[in-house]
């Protein structure tokens, strides 16, 4: 990691430089040495007593990521730029990846961003690899190439990472950077939806629906489309209208079709409308 050290310490430097960061007094590790001088003073042995002051504040990277994650971007940055080579792990780069992705701190970089991307990819990041995923969609950073963000996508989702499953399943059933397979769209769907994704549980149930890379059933699209739309899915609620409008795979009752035609435009579907005119009156 002595490359990614090096460059983000010149980043942090230029980044300093050129803000009102300029004149900020930079942690030298003063506290360490005050605990020790004072020991010192008093008769203790100032080596010892700096040893237990340093052993008990927190290392540089554990400081640094305390302050990505309250997104306390440029002290995080600062300190990551004091950091010791064997401690930029996974998390670290894909912090470091984040903020040249985003300006934070660092300045706007896609390429840069990439690079610090891949490193924490490459140790099964899942974050990293969705980003890496997304770069290579968006040509971010990179040549644009569809079949290498299917393959960092896949190995994301396979870490769990939902937003991947998602993307993957999509790619998976129009065949953009993979072969067109809608049995491995649904199994990626259902990866999704089961971590979550109200968008993942619509799909799956259109396929349901649909007989598209499932044997169909309409009993399982009318419970994946209830999943959805009681997670504010509006095109779910409107589905679920529908089959209860029309007793597909559930009871027809036009009173659930009212409630569900209705809960889908007040979600914001326009076309949800038409299932209330045509139910006026019950």
């Amino acid at each position: 990691m002595k490359d990614c050290h090096r460059t983000i310490v010149v980043a942090v430097a230029v980044s300093l430089a050129a803000s009102s960061f300029a004149g900020a007094q930079v942690l030298t590790g003063a506290g360490v040495a005050s605990a020790a001088q004072a020991a010192a003073q008093t008769g203790q042995g100032a080596t010892n007593a700096a040893a237990q002051v340093a052993a008990a504040e927190p290392s540089p990277r554990e400081r640094a990521l305390d302050a990505f994650r309250i997104g306390s971007w440029a002290e995080a940055i600062e300190l990551v730029a004091r950091m010791d080579d064997e401690d930029f792990d996974s998390e670290i780069l894909y912090y470091v990846g984040f903020c040249y992705k985003e300006g934070l701190a660092l300045k706007h970089d896609y390429a840069e961003a990439f690079h610090w991307f891949k490193s924490a990819a490459q140790t099964g990041h899942a974050g990293a690899q969705w980003e890496l995923g997304r770069a290579y969609e968006k040509g971010r950073g990179v040549v644009k190439n569809d079949c290498e963000a299917a393959a960092w996508y896949r190995k994301s989702a396979q870490g769990g990472n939902v937003a991947a499953a998602l993307q993957l399943a999509g790619m998976c059933e129009k065949g953009r950077g993979t072969q067109q397979n809608p049995v491995e769209a649904a199994k990626w769907y259902r990866v999704a939806s089961n971590l979550g994704s109200e968008a993942a549980a619509y799909q799956l149930g259109a396929m349901y629906e649909e007989g598209r890379g499932v044997l169909q059933s309409e009993e399982e699209a009318a419970k994946l489309f209830r999943e959805a739309a009681s997670a504010g899915h509006a095109k779910a609620a409107r589905r679920l209208g529908k089959l209860y409008e029309d007793g597909r795979g559930v009871e027809k009752s036009g009173i659930e079709a009212k409630f569900w035609y209705r809960r889908a435009v007040e979600l914001g579907d326009a076309e949800a409308a038409s299932g209330l005119a045509r139910l006026k009156g019950l």
